[in-house]
This record gives structure tokens, sequence and C-alpha cells, in this order.
């Protein structure tokens, strides 16, 4: 009872006669209140002879719900917040190493592969930055040995050519030769320009061997 006489009559769902429970909200005209109305039948000798109606009001209810309702906002709100911290940590903890190792591969071709990425990062990151300084280890070793090579080869012709072009200047004035001199110093020039044809088939292997164009005859030898 809601403690109110109302003195009304009320209409009655037809489920209710049918013997079914009915469930409504109403609203108290005085109070102003929510209510929930349940109507159940009143059985006799299997039929209903009345009607019995139970309210109760619903307005803790509703504020536990609306209380609910602001407590899961603000666990939202509280979540969301945190899930945006960590994801924005966890996003500069990739992103930044990241940028570093961009700008180290920007840098290393200005700094004659040099420098080194001396950070220290985990997981993928830390194999990319390993890799990289392995890279750059490589070049630098390659350089130097191209290096080494044109200074080798620059010195292995020069002296033929040195031979060679001092007998010529010689032979220019063969009055003042013997014949032995003249054929001695075209055997030199004949020597020193095979000398040059190997010097330049050896040039010519080494690109063959770099691009695997070389085939090796093996053989037993007794």
């Amino acid at each position: 009872s809601t403690g109110f006489n109302e003195g009304r009559t009320y209409s009655v769902d037809p489920s209710v006669l049918s013997l079914k429970t009915v469930y409504k909200t109403e609203k108290n005209k005085y109070s102003g209140e929510k209510l929930m109305a349940v109507y159940t039948p009143f059985i006799f000798e299997g039929q209903a002879v009345g009607v019995l109606r139970y309210l109760v009001s619903l307005t803790q209810v509703d504020s536990l719900i609306m209380h609910l309702l602001g407590l899961g906002i603000v666990i939202w709100i509280v979540v969301g917040v945190i899930v945006l911290f960590v994801s924005l940590k966890l996003g500069n903890s990739i992103v930044r190493p990241l940028n570093d190792i961009i700008y180290f591969t920007q840098k290393t071709p200005e700094d004659k592969y040099r420098k080194r990425i001396e950070k220290i990062y985990p997981n993928e990151i830390g194999e990319m930055a390993k890799m990289l300084n392995y890279m750059a280890d490589e070049i630098l070793k390659t350089d130097r040995l191209k290096n080494d090579f044109i200074s080798s080869v620059t010195h292995e012709l020069r002296t033929p050519l040195t031979g060679i072009e001092g007998w010529i200047e010689t032979i220019k004035a063969p009055n003042d030769l013997s014949d032995e001199e003249l054929k001695f110093g075209l055997g030199i020039i004949s020597d020193e320009s095979e000398r040059l044809i190997v010097l330049v088939e050896d040039l010519l292997d080494f690109p063959r061997y770099q691009s695997n164009r070389i085939e090796i005859d093996k053989s037993s030898v007794k």
C-alpha cells in the first residue's frame, strides 16, 4: 500500500483474468514517485475471483541505477585515461627509437659510415640497430678494400708503363742504339705489354668473380 486512499477504479489487464501476473510501472498522483505495480489473480477453484495489486516504490531503485551509471561513467573515464597514457607511452617507446634510427640512416652517408648507434634498444628494434651498425662496418671494410685494391693496381700498372714509356723514348733515337740494345728494348716493351695484358685480364676477372660468373674446373692432380 502507498498509504494513500485513492478511492479510484483501476482497469485490469485481461491477461490477469486469464490467470497471469502482469507488471506495470505507474506514477503516484499525490507524491509523484514512480511505482512498480504487480497485478496477480486471486484464484479460487480454478477461477479468478479477484485481483491482488502490489505496489513498490522505484525511487531507491532509480537512485541506485543513477549511482551505478555515474560510477560506470567515472570508471570508463579513468580506464580511458589509463589506456590513453599507456598507449602514448607504448607508442613513444616504438616511435622514438624508429625516429632515431631513421635520423641515423640519413646522417650515415654524410659521416662516411663512421658513426654507430650507441643506444641499446629492446626486441626487434635492437636487432635492427645492430644490423645497421654491422652494415656500416661492412661498408667501411669494403671501401677500405677498394682503396687498397686501387692503390695496388695503380702501382702494378705504373711499373710496366714506366718501363714501356722509357724504352719508347729511347727507341725514338735509334742511331744511338746498337742492334742488341734495340732488340733488348723491344723485348722489354713486349714483356711489359704482356704483363699489362695479364693485369687487365685479372681486373676483368674480379667483377666476374663478384657476380659469380667464374666457374672453377676442379681436377685431381697426382
